[in-house]
């Protein structure tokens, strides 16, 4: 009997490590897995209380972009799109300063999916306390990046941990995942005009 109670304690851990994902979305019992679209940025630390201001512009080769905004931490936020794109070529996030508030922070990752589409942008996945990882305080904070799978800071995998809800894939079918990782921190810093 004392076997299977550690075995039992053990198989979250082994499934984490994997890449699985027992996150459930805040609010309800429903598992990421479900959720047809969502966006959701864990950050490595953030300084005083306030909220992100961030969005996410993805772009096709066709200059059509999908706008999605993130204005929590670690909470999965479900999100409408008008804009289908069959293939994203670029990614460019903004960080906007809060004007009420002396308030930064330092993201870890980005986890978006849409439609058939998943990505992950790793904008600090060792949570290094660089200054070049944290958001301006009084400047918008941009990172940009062509998602090219021969790059070397972009990874497309073809195998992935998440379920494809409401298709008709068959059980087992997992959607490809687009890795876009941000080597160097932040791209640049824009002065926000009013």
């Amino acid at each position: 009997m004392l076997t299977v109670k550690i075995t039992l304690l053990t198989l979250p851990i082994v499934y984490a490590s994997l890449g699985g994902k027992a996150i459930h979305h805040v609010g309800s019992n429903r598992r990421l897995k479900d959720i047809d679209n969502y966006i959701y940025m864990s950050v490595c630390d953030y300084e005083s209380q306030g909220s992100p201001n961030v969005t996410v512009f993805l772009s096709a080769a066709n200059n059509e972009t999908n706008k999605i905004f993130v204005s929590k931490y670690n909470i999965i936020e479900e999100f409408d799109t008008k804009t289908h794109i069959q293939k994203a070529v670029a990614v460019e996030i903004q960080a906007y300063p809060d004007p009420k508030k002396t308030h930064r922070f330092n993201p870890k990752k980005i986890t978006i999916r849409y439609d058939n589409h998943f990505y992950k942008l790793h904008l600090n996945p060792q949570c290094l306390q660089n200054s070049k990882y944290w958001t301006s305080l009084n400047k918008i904070t941009v990172w940009s990046k062509k998602i090219d799978c021969q790059s070397s800071s972009v990874l497309c995998d073809d195998n992935t941990d998440m379920f494809l809800a409401g298709t008709k894939c068959p059980i087992g079918s997992l959607p490809s995942v687009i890795n876009v990782i941000f080597k160097n921190g932040i791209s640049k810093h824009r002065i926000k005009f009013v």
